[in-house]
């Protein structure tokens, strides 16, 4: 137990380090009240996290007593995390150096001989239908031999309620988060758990479609819903150039693959096209003009976390979270062998980066799946293949798979402040940050809390840029 301690503490750490820099890293209890707050190096902070999971590693069990307890697998992936983030140094403050990157392979080949990848990405995450009038409602399963480390939540969603006030849910909320809705658009129910509630609170980019193959790649099939149904009839719409009868189950929302754009003939009444639907190609998305088909805003639902079946709302979702796969430390070792490591026991970066594509690619492996080109310029239909070879492999190159193979899991802010590629590709991908200002150096850090500032005495400094 106290070897799952550590490891929880690590993990939070090595959060809280990434996060804001130079933190207090207090290793024994508290038992008194103080204000006083000391701010400890990075570097040392990452000494901390490396000794601790080093010891733990020799004690924790390969297989938990019970499942969702930290096993010696999660310390051995977060060792690898934990390894190839000091290997890259940022900013020269991390107490980094070149032999981190071979400590990194070392750690994700521990893992990736005992944790065999699944064999399809979509057996990871939620089974439902994409068209809510055929759901089945199957049996979920969220235990794979795939997964390391996951956040629980319990079967019934009434036991993960929040604080006694009720004022927030604790369930799992990643079904909701996510862009898309099926709210906006014709015969639609309202609130109803049928497409549930989309929040918006993360909202894919145009270029993020275009990272994939949509007629290769598996995950982009399972992440995201192209069409959406008519859960009702309506008779007699009028879509702005002619009135229509819809019936329950027609398409009334199509987007199509960014590499097979729809010309004119094969869009929507609403915009001078024969088809009784709106279809919105991926360079109108988030410019598309208002229709009496869809809403202001409409993107493909990022349906990855998706679970069908629970009550309408915010956090019902029961499914456990996935923080640790192995699929990652197969791309941790291509990382650090790019960056100068050793070969893995697998053999070189290609290797390890390829599993995971193959994987994706289900009945087709082997196949030259073709993302775009350049994701950012969303009129270019330019493609290129994005399986690896010896010779080809880039830190840019395992972004990209890394953002197909990860969307949603909570990495990428991580991974780009990791390569130092958080300014250059936010900027080019994300045209929120273009409307909102450029970034600059000092968002590689969070802003510490103003009421950590207040209480402190003596008063801590502010992260530098806030």
């Amino acid at each position: 137990r106290v070897s799952e301690a550590k490891f929880l503490r690590a993990l939070c750490y090595f959060y809280l380090v990434q996060q804001w820099g130079d933190v207090p890293m207090p290793l024994e209890e508290t038992n008194t009240a103080s204000k006083e707050v000391t701010r400890v190096a990075a570097a040392e902070v990452y000494s901390q996290l490396i000794a601790d999971l080093t010891e733990v590693e020799g004690i924790l069990p390969a297989t938990a007593s019970n499942y969702g307890r930290a096993t010696k697998g999660a310390a051995q992936l977060l060792l690898a995390r934990v390894y190839l983030t000091r290997g890259w140094n940022h900013n020269n403050s991390l107490g980094g150096n070149a032999d981190d990157f071979n400590k990194a392979v070392q750690n994700a080949d521990k893992v990736v001989a005992a944790y065999p990848l699944a064999a399809n990405y979509a057996d990871l995450f939620p089974k439902r239908s994409e068209n809510p009038l055929e759901e089945t409602f199957p049996a979920q399963n969220d235990k794979n031999a795939e997964i390391v480390f996951a956040v629980q939540f319990s079967d019934n969603a009434l036991t993960n309620t929040g604080d006694v006030t009720g004022t927030r849910i604790q369930g799992n909320d990643y079904h909701s988060i996510f862009g898309g809705s099926g709210e906006n658009t014709p015969g639609n129910l309202g609130r109803s758990s049928a497409y549930n509630r989309h929040l918006d609170r993360f909202i894919t980019t145009p270029a993020m479609y275009r990272l994939y193959d949509p007629q290769l790649d598996t995950r982009y099939h399972h992440n995201f819903v192209d069409a959406q149904y008519a859960l009702r009839d309506v008779p007699s719409f009028n879509t702005g150039n002619g009135v229509i009868n819809i019936a329950t189950g027609d398409t009334v929302l199509l987007f199509r693959p960014w590499n097979d754009p729809a010309p004119l003939a094969e869009k929507g009444m609403d915009v001078g096209g024969t088809k009784p639907y709106a279809v919105i190609n991926n360079d109108e998305i988030g410019v598309i003009a208002v229709s009496p088909f869809h809403g202001a805003y409409q993107t493909p639902l990022m349906w990855k976390f998706w679970e069908p079946g629970i009550p309408y709302g915010d956090a019902f979702g029961t499914l456990d979270f996935i923080l640790f796969r192995s699929a990652e430390a197969y791309l941790i070792a291509a990382e650090a062998i790019v960056k100068g490591a050793s070969n893995g026991q697998l053999g070189g970066a290609d290797v390890y980066f390829n599993a995971v594509v193959d994987r994706a690619l289900g009945a087709n492996a082997g196949a030259e799946p073709m993302g775009a080109t350049n994701p950012a310029d969303v009129t270019s239909l330019a493609a290129a293949s994005y399986r690896a070879t010896p010779g080809n492999l880039t830190i840019d190159r395992i972004l990209d798979e890394r953002a197909r193979e990860f969307l949603g899991e909570y990495m990428r802010w991580y991974d780009l402040k990791r390569t130092g590629k958080l300014i250059e590709r936010t900027s080019a991908m994300n045209p929120w940050t273009a409307l909102k200002g450029a970034m600059e150096g000092f968002h590689l850090l969070r802003p510490l809390p103003q009421h950590e500032l207040d209480r402190s005495s003596p008063s801590i400094s502010q992260n530098t840029g806030y």
